[in-house]
């Protein structure tokens, strides 16, 4: 694994097909932002069961597109929500952005290399 994303995991998902990788991580990167401003209201909202869609949804996309650290950080946040442990999760939450962001500059970077 090299960077945030496990290349060969998602090598392994679309064949090697790259142009397919790039669309799968583009996929996610869209979808992400708006799973990030879904938890972002639910903490607005103090509405712990509104985080937990939102966190378990972003923990299974960036597992399916080999970003496991990602998955692990948004595993923290909503296995905190799930139980109704608002201020836990919200205390996970930097760390969540802060991999989530770093996952999507790695995908735009790597776009950019293969334009």
């Amino acid at each position: 694994m090299e960077g945030r994303i496990d290349r060969s995991f998602l090598a392994e998902l679309t064949e090697g097909d790259e142009q397919f990788m790039l669309e799968l991580l583009a996929d996610f990167v869209e979808q992400a932002a708006v799973l990030r401003a879904d938890a972002l209201a639910a903490v607005e909202q103090k509405d712990a069961e509104a985080l937990h869609r939102a966190t378990h949804a972003l923990k299974g996309s960036s597992a399916s597109v080999g970003a496991h650290a990602l998955s692990e950080a948004a595993k923290a946040v909503d296995d905190c929500a799930r139980v109704g442990n608002l201020v836990g999760a919200i205390q996970r939450i930097p760390a969540l952005w802060e991999e989530l962001d770093a996952v999507c500059r790695e995908v735009e970077e790597w776009s950019r290399r293969a334009a």
